[in-house]
């Protein structure tokens, strides 16, 4: 199992050689493996990932009202909400809703 380091794009240091270097790990684990393990122990408070984890539950259980009023169509196209089968892959819906959220990166 692949594990990667993720730091190049953390915080505000823009080293593009290290953010390459990550970009083809990711790259090449993807390739090859189909799947990775991101490394985050040494940014994130393990209790972090609990409280997402309950976030997550907590909106997704939201009345569809409630959830549409972060749709990606009101938001950039690129974060927001997604409901059930909206997104399409190969011409086929997507059996999941999603809500994709990020920081913005320079891109290097």
């Amino acid at each position: 199992l692949p594990i990667i380091d993720i730091a190049p794009y953390l915080g505000d240091n823009h080293d593009v050689a290290a953010r390459n270097a990550t970009s083809e790990a990711l790259h090449s684990a993807c390739l090859k493996f189909g799947f990775f393990y991101l490394d985050i122990s040494k940014y994130v408070d393990p209790a972090v990932p609990e409280e997402l984890t309950t976030l997550a539950r907590q909106f997704f259980a939201l009345p569809q009202e409630e959830k549409d009023k972060l749709s990606l169509s009101n938001q950039d196209h690129a974060r927001g909400y997604a409901r059930l089968k909206e997104n399409v892959t190969n011409g086929k819906a997507d059996n999941h809703e999603g809500l994709d959220f990020y920081r913005p990166v320079v891109r290097p």
